[in-house]
């Protein structure tokens, strides 16, 4: 049996974009992102696939004025090919980890609360 060497990544508190903003991950490592609506209306982020298989990323609604979160999920989130993590209230939360499909990376909801949060 082959033995791969891999660095344990740490993980990185990652600033909030704000509406239409991309949530950037560093390249080796996991990171968490607490997004927060600024107005009443609904506001959007976009997350790239992930670097490396096995990467963790957690988003959670920090606060919110009003409006919804949106965060288009590149490639897909779960099985059911769900892209959009839909935030409507604080508290609400997603961990998601890189799975390699077909030797594609993409993004799977380990846990998310509400479960509904990925559709």
């Amino acid at each position: 049996m082959a033995f791969k060497t891999v660095r344990m990544p740490g993980v990185v508190e990652v600033a909030d974009p704000g509406n239409g903003g991309q949530i950037v991950l560093p390249e080796h490592h996991n990171a968490v992102c607490a997004v927060s609506s600024s107005s009443g209306s609904n506001e959007t982020r976009t997350i790239a696939v992930p670097s490396f298989h096995g990467q963790r990323c957690t988003l959670s609604m920090d606060t919110d004025a009003g409006g919804n979160v949106v965060v288009n999920v590149a490639g897909d989130g779960n099985t059911q090919g769900h892209d959009e993590i839909t935030f409507t209230a604080i508290g609400q939360a997603v961990d998601m980890v890189g799975v390699k499909r077909s030797g594609a990376l993409r993004w799977r909801a380990a846990v998310a609360d509400p479960s509904s949060i990925l559709a």
